[in-house]
Formats: structure tokens, sequence, C-alpha cells
């Protein structure tokens, strides 16, 4: 599988241990952004699936209708996609997957918001049991 990894701007993806994980595979990191949407698309070309590195390349439908038919992915770094057309991505048929935080940012966003979180199931508890009255 070839595997495009864009915006990698710091060079790292080659150091992760999911890097080694796809060695098997052809993977072509590209450092730099590409704002134009041909020029983006020519990118991917050949490639089965794209790594966006966080939420550095927006992909409005332009983008994803520049994407060649080879790719069926987009893995997302980051928990957000609101920088990707998700309507675009399901008519073409492309898979959208986003991951979370780090081990550490993680840990440490659930020891902050563990009481805030709580009441958020409070809240949305008590708006189900309003429903069903």
């Amino acid at each position: 599988m070839k595997i495009a990894v864009i915006d990698d701007y710091q060079d790292a993806f080659r150091k992760t241990q999911c890097a080694r994980k796809l060695s098997a595979h052809e993977i072509v990191t590209y450092t730099s952004s590409e704002k134009d949407p041909v020029k983006f698309g020519a990118r991917a070309e050949g490639c089965e699936a794209i790594v966006l590195t966080q939420q550095r390349s927006f992909l409005p439908r332009a983008f994803v209708q520049a994407l060649p038919a080879s790719v069926k992915l987009l893995a997302q770094t980051g928990r957000g996609a609101a920088h990707i057309d998700l309507a675009a991505c399901t008519e073409r048929g492309i898979i959208v997957s986003a991951s979370g935080g780090g081990e550490v940012a993680g840990a440490n966003r659930a020891r902050r918001g563990a009481h805030r979180s709580r009441g958020v199931h409070r809240a949305r508890h008590h708006r189900f049991r309003q429903r069903r009255r």
C-alpha cells in the first residue's frame, strides 16, 4: 500500500512507532503545505491512504474532489475533523479516521476534566429523563 503523510512539518513521522509498523508499505512524506487542490491531489497519486498531520491541511470539497480514485482513507492525527469536508468524503467513499491526543495529553485532559465530565454526564442524563416523560 502507498501512503502519503501530508504536512509533516517537523519531519517527525518517520521517527514514530507507527512508521516502523508500516515499514512494509511505501510511505511518501511531505513536509510542506500545498494550497492548490490539483497539486494536493497530485501528491496523493497512487496512494490508498493519506495521513494528515493535525489540522494543518484544510480539505474543502475542491481538495477532496481533486484526490485520485485510489484514495480510500484519510487518517487525521488530531481529534478534530472540522477542516475536512466530510460530506464530500462520504460521497467519494473515503473513510475519515481521527485520533485522540498523546498519552500525556490525554491523561492531563482526563485529570483536568474529570469533574466537568461528570457534570456533562449528569446534564445529558437529565435531558434524556426529561424526554422520556
